[in-house]
Parts: structure tokens; C-alpha cells; sequence
């Protein structure tokens, strides 16, 4: 069973295709109607991961673009060997969120970067979207499957494309040029039409809850399937029979 369709075309190369099967995924809705949102400001979120792509980031960020805050675990960027940038618009949070203070964040930023260098299935862009946040994301799947570029999110070029190493799925890098002209048009965006990206981000969390009701049709009758073939089975016999007597 597999999450989508990206997923379904790699287990398809090591398995046969008719036991492989596509139900999608229905994400946990994050939205805290009552947060007011600013979508003058940037969130990207690394966690502990060394895939966010988080040194060229912070090598295109210019002095002149909104705050961008990065969330990351305690002690990133000297594990990753990354060296911080101190600049007055970019924030630095390392401490532990609570699960609270954590969906006060995700709702709270307006544009959340959700890049990664591998393919994955992207908890960070599913979190974006699921909050009516704007993604800024990667051209490759499974990412540009959940956003259509200029409507729900924009995406970013990747430059090259290599298999993974004893692994599925591929490595990207990150198209430099690109990433600038998308950040730039959206700042843009911000100083001219700040209502087009809430716009945005509202569509894409109406595409979002239609995905949800696509999975929960999928499972129905995917499990019905399941079912019917399980009532077709012969009962299996215990070759011993147990008794409460024999119990402990």
C-alpha cells in the first residue's frame, strides 16, 4: 500500500505491479482558525534533518527580505557543520517546542520554505498546507503533487537529479538562480498584493480536505476488496486447542 503515486512507480520496480496499490493519505488538519497569520514572514523548519537544504538558503538570503525564522534541533547547525548567519532578519530557534507552541508557529507564518534534498514525503509541506500557510517547495515529486505552482505555493527548480545510493528515490540540488527569482516574486507579492497570498493558501487547503475525502474512498474500497478476498479463505485448523483450564 503505498501514499502516492511517486511511491507506487518506485515499489513497482521491485515488486509486481497488481500487489501494489495507490490509497493516498489523509493528513491530520492543523488549522487554528482563531491565529492571525502574517504572510510577511518566512518559516523554515529543519528539525534534525541534514536534507533541508538549509546552508544554500541561508547563503541566498539577502539583508532586504522579510524575517525568515528557522526552527532546528538543538545543537544543527554544528552537527551539520553549517555556520549561522547573523543577520537581523533571520531568527534562530533551537529550543524544544511544545505541541502547542509548535501549531502556534506553523499557523502563525504566512510562507513556509519546504525544501529537501531527497525525495521524502514531506511532513513539512503537508503541515504548511494543512495550516492555509503558502509552500515554497521543490520541482519533484512528491512534492509538486500537492502544490500547483502560482495557485497553491510556487515551486523552485531543482538543478540535477542523481539516484540514491543502495536506496529508492532520488537526490536533488538545489537550483540557486531559481530559488532567488521565486523568493524575490514573492516579496513582491507581500509589498503589492498581500490578499493573493491568502488566497493561495486557502485553495490550497480546500485541495487538501478534497484529497482527504479521494483517501477515505480509496481505503473503503481497498479494504472491502481485502474483505471479500479474506471470506474466500479456508479457515485455518490449531493443531491444538487450548482451554482456560490451561491458561496460567
Amino acid at each position: 500500500i503505498t501514499k502516492n503515486d511517486y511511491t507506487k512507480t518506485l515499489i513497482e520496480s521491485i515488486v509486481p505491479k497488481k500487489k501494489v496499490v495507490n490509497i493516498g493519505w489523509k493528513k491530520t488538519d492543523k488549522l487554528i482558525y482563531s491565529k492571525e497569520k502574517k504572510f510577511d514572514e518566512y518559516l523554515f523548519i529543519l528539525g534534525q534533518s541534514n536534507f533541508r537544504m538549509a546552508k544554500q538558503v541561508l547563503e541566498l538570503w539577502e539583508p532586504e527580505y522579510p524575517t525568515l525564522t528557522i526552527l532546528s534541533g538543538l545543537g544543527y547547525f554544528k552537527n551539520n557543520n553549517i555556520e549561522k548567519k547573523e543577520q537581523d532578519n533571520i531568527k534562530d530557534i533551537e529550543q524544544y517546542q511544545t505541541a502547542k507552541e509548535f501549531l502556534e508557529l506553523i499557523n502563525e507564518k504566512g510562507l513556509h520554505i519546504c525544501l529537501t534534498s531527497c525525495s521524502s514525503f514531506a511532513n513539512t509541506l503537508h503541515d504548511c498546507i494543512t495550516t492555509k500557510s503558502v509552500p515554497i517547495t521543490l520541482d519533484a515529486p512528491p512534492f509538486r503533487d500537492f502544490v500547483t505552482n502560482n495557485v497553491t505555493g510556487f515551486i523552485v527548480k531543482n538543478k540535477k537529479k542523481k539516484k540514491l545510493k543502495n536506496s529508492l528515490g532520488s537526490e536533488y540540488t538545489l537550483d540557486t538562480n531559481s530559488f532567488k527569482e521565486v523568493i524575490e516574486r514573492v516579496n513582491n507579492i507581500i509589498k503589492n498584493d498581500e490578499l493573493k497570498l491568502e488566497e493561495m493558501g486557502e485553495k490550497g487547503h480546500k485541495g487538501n480536505l478534497q484529497n482527504d475525502r479521494s483517501f477515505d474512498r480509496n481505503l473503503k474500497e481497498f479494504f472491502d476488496k481485502i474483505w471479500k478476498q479474506y471470506k474466500t479463505n479456508t479457515p485455518l485448523k490449531n493443531n491444538y486447542e487450548c482451554f482456560d483450564d490451561d491458561l496460567p
